[in-house]
């Protein structure tokens, strides 16, 4: 046979193999990109079901002008204390041991000593013959019962129990972070850069419980000068009770934080109702009127923004509208400002467009603006980048590629295949709904 024309038929074979093998390349890829991008559309009907609740988000603002209601009450700013010095004195606060996965807590050379969460104490001190004596979210004195307890009087082993509590190593950073302008909480408690295989989800969070038990002791920490015939002490004490917790909300870059803020300051100001009523001070019932969800309607401006309000409504483009309001409006706390950012970034999944192309002029621009006014510091700028990549990196989100092949392994290894990561972020985030 003739080496020609057995060359050409080499050739023909092998464009024919090649012509076949893209068309079925392309009818996978399409077939993928259609069918997922209508369940992630219709099966799914929108970010928000995942991502946004707009019931709580509106029932966080509430809360955080009832919150904002007791500001008068807290301590006067320090000037001298910088936004740098403040992060580094709540990454203090927090129980020593925590695990940030593939982001890496600073190192607390200083960590100050916390008595109560190793001490075992006699159950039968602080009785009180309205109920418990315990309050049961931290190993102390029930702070809804001890402040009335010391006009009746304690015993020396109780007033032993609230000095060992008010003279306790860990109220040195409590009081700085009290008294500070601004505070860093990124830069504060985390290494920077973050790791290039970090993801927004994986981001440890403030432990609620170690930070609201802190408002609970200063309580006691309050009784303590009460009982040594302090009063003025005392309120100065439930005053930076107040004051740390609004610090913490307007600082605050997740809503958990902004949650836990809100419930500080309203642990101090309860503290102080009790206090002026034991010391017969006229401010209790001021004080005591702008405390509970009632008092809502008492706040300037008590209604959430239309666009919180209006959330959640079925129409995909108004809910995505209403976002980037959110995201780009100094009027918004700060906190819900990056939680619009988190839904705003995942918000090509509602779209087979934006599935292949990424997000959308309005978006990217919503994420520039927010690195030049709501970004403070290098920590919040790193953190906005962070979310912004939120689809890049599927992998993380199912722990890699190794194990049993699942259908969001499935899904990574298909937005490999077809070098569109988001494809399968926004997979692997569906199959795997209620986690993130």
């Amino acid at each position: 046979m003739p080496a020609g024309p057995a060359r050409a038929g080499v050739a023909r074979r092998v464009v024919k193999g090649l012509t076949s093998w893209l068309k079925g390349a392309l009818i996978t890829l399409a077939v993928i990109y259609v069918v997922t991008g209508l369940v992630l559309t219709f099966g799914v009907a929108s970010v928000n079901a995942l991502f946004w609740r707009p019931g709580s988000f509106s029932d966080m603002v509430q809360r955080t002008m009832v919150a904002d209601a007791a500001r008068p009450y807290g301590l006067v700013p320090d000037p001298r204390i910088t936004p740098e010095e403040a992060g580094r004195a709540f990454a203090a606060l927090q129980p020593g041991g925590r695990r940030g996965g593939k982001f890496t807590f600073k190192a607390i050379a200083d960590r100050p000593g916390v008595p109560w969460r190793t001490w075992k104490l006699d159950p039968t001190l602080f009785k009180d013959p309205r109920g418990a004596n315990w309050n049961s979210s931290w190993n102390g004195p029930s702070a809804q019962q001890i402040i009335p307890m010391v006009r009746r009087g304690l015993s020396a082993k109780e007033r032993e129990v609230l000095r060992a509590v008010a003279t306790a190593p860990v109220w040195r950073d409590y009081d700085l972070f009290a008294r500070a302008p601004a505070a860093d909480l990124v830069g504060g408690q985390f290494t920077l850069p973050f790791a290039s295989d970090a993801t927004i989800f994986e981001m440890p969070f403030v432990r609620f419980a170690a930070t609201k038990e802190l408002a609970y002791a200063s309580v006691s920490r309050a009784a303590w000068h009460l009982s040594q015939g302090r009063p003025d002490s005392a309120e100065m004490v439930l005053r930076a009770t107040v004051t740390f917790g609004r610090v913490l909300s307007d600082n605050a870059t997740m809503v958990i934080e902004q949650l836990i803020g809100n419930v500080i300051t309203g642990i101090g100001r309860e503290g102080l109702v009790q206090l002026y009523a034991a010391t017969g001070d006229p401010r209790g019932a001021a004080i005591a009127s702008i405390a509970g969800k009632a008092a809502v309607a008492a706040v300037p401006n008590a209604v959430p923004p239309l666009a919180i309000r209006a959330l959640g409504g079925g129409d995909l483009a108004a809910d995505r509208a209403r976002l980037l309001a959110i995201a780009t409006s100094p009027k918004i706390d700060r906190a819900l400002r990056y939680e619009a950012l988190r839904s705003l970034a995942v918000s090509s999944c509602t779209n087979v467009r934006e599935l292949l192309t990424g997000p959308n002029a309005g978006v990217r621009a919503a994420f520039d603006q927010a690195r030049r006014d709501l970004a403070r510091y290098p920590g919040e700028v790193a953190l906005i980048d962070l979310i912004a990549e939120s689809l890049q990196r599927p992998e993380a989100l199912v722990g890699g590629l190794g194990g049993e092949l699942t259908p969001s392994r499935v899904l990574v290894l298909a937005g490999k295949a077809y070098f569109n990561p988001r494809l399968a972020s926004c997979g692997v985030m569906i199959t795997s709904r209620g986690r993130f």
